[in-house]
């Protein structure tokens, strides 16, 4: 199977009306994606609830963000202590 990626630069301002336009349409959620210390995802109705939306972490570290309906339940997964060196993390 052939994959692809598309990768662009957009900004928040430029997400902005697009996101507004989708949720007027669609029931979405957001949900930020890689490891945490706790069991619970952190998913968001709108994304004007997103702390710091289209702020980078680190100049080289943005934050990764899952879009889906509503519909769909997020569910995390723990991660072995060994491969993270003695560390319990979930993503």
């Amino acid at each position: 199977m052939t994959r692809h990626l598309i990768m662009f630069y957009v900004t928040a301002a430029d997400l902005r009306p697009l996101l507004s336009s989708l949720e007027t349409q669609k029931n979405l959620q957001y949900t930020l994606t890689g490891l945490f210390d706790a069991n619970t995802p952190q998913t968001y109705r709108s994304y004007v609830d997103i702390p710091d939306f289209g702020k980078a972490l680190h100049p080289m570290e943005w934050p990764l963000i899952a879009l889906c309906p509503r519909v769909f339940t997020i569910f995390s997964q723990g991660h072995s202590e060994s491969a993270l060196r003695g560390l319990a993390r979930f993503s």
